[in-house]
């Protein structure tokens, strides 16, 4: 599935919602954090390997390439915090795991969850942490392009979110992001168990009540560790 080109498929989506045109954006700023992570883990792996046999012992973590995280994080999961159907996912799993919204397009609905584990994550998510603040300075940028009249702006900044804490998640995690007056936008969870780091992302515009829903299922797999 590619979750960039079903983005731009439907171009009355783009007239209608302005932030579709800082998605590849975002997404590659993800994707640049998990590939820097994986690159670390790879130097670590290759030090170890002399002299040692891979880590097979009782009650270790498994390799994040062994990690199926669309088992971890399943369909029904994903329908869950959208709200609506959404497609089969291609892969093993390994790599990541995406959904996205069965009519995708269709009416003007967006919505796609895309999930990412990484067992050696503690540098990966002090890293998102970071940059977190810099992607909801992009949705800020974007609301003030898009052609709003004063009372929907004003609507929008009382819905802005930054980076909230979050408790009971893990050993830490925080939210970031948000959907503001209708407009396609992203809603983040990122948590840190042990070593293993859990991102979770809503993009689109999914229906009311998916960010308690988005939490409640990365409690659910951060307890799985």
């Amino acid at each position: 599935m590619n979750i960039l080109s079903q983005s731009y498929r439907n171009q009355e989506i783009l007239k209608t919602r302005p932030l579709t045109r800082y998605v590849p954006l975002i997404l590659a700023l993800c994707i640049l954090l998990m590939t820097a992570c994986n690159r670390s883990d790879a130097v670590t792996e290759s030090g170890q390997a002399s002299g040692q046999t891979a880590a097979t012992s009782s009650g270790s973590t498994p390799q994040a390439g062994k990690i199926n995280v669309c088992a971890l994080v399943t369909k029904a999961d994903a329908e869950l915090i959208l709200g609506e159907s959404v497609k089969d996912t291609d892969g093993d799993g390994s790599g990541g795991c995406a959904y996205e919204i069965t009519d995708y397009g269709v009416g003007g609905r967006t919505a796609v969850l895309m999930v990412g584990i990484e067992t050696d994550g503690k540098m990966a998510y002090e890293m998102h942490k970071k940059m977190s603040g810099i992607t909801d300075g992009l949705m800020d940028v974007a609301r003030d392009d898009a052609a709003l009249d004063d009372s929907q702006r004003e609507a929008e900044k009382q819905t802005d979110r930054k980076i909230q804490p979050l408790s009971g998640i893990g050993d830490k995690g925080y939210m970031s992001g948000g959907f503001r007056g209708g407009f396609m936008g992203s809603a983040t969870v990122s948590v840190l168990k042990g070593d293993t780091w859990i991102l979770v992302q809503i993009i689109g515009s999914p229906k009311k009540g998916s960010e308690e829903a988005l939490k409640a299922v990365v409690k659910k797999v951060a307890d799985a560790f």
